[in-house]
């Protein structure tokens, strides 16, 4: 979470083999997900769902170990 409470990233920098994703909600409810495909290889992932009259409120992390597995929600 980053830039205001208005980008999200994902970045994974272990080289298991797993996949990795941050989620998000805004303030109107809103959400969606972000994933980093390429696992521990150069490059992340990010978007910017959120405004300064809509910030991004609660994120979670995802990790694919074959089954998605994610924290709860936290605020931003």
């Amino acid at each position: 979470m980053t830039n205001s409470h208005t980008r999200v990233y994902a970045c994974d920098t272990f080289s298991e083999g797993y996949g990795f994703r941050t989620e998000w909600r805004t303030r109107s409810g809103g959400g969606g997900g972000v994933y980093d495909p390429n696992g521990s290889s150069s490059g992340c992932s990010a978007k910017t769902p959120g405004t300064s009259a809509n910030p991004v409120t609660i994120f979670r992390v995802c990790q694919k170990t074959p089954n998605w597995y994610c924290t709860g929600w936290q605020n931003a």
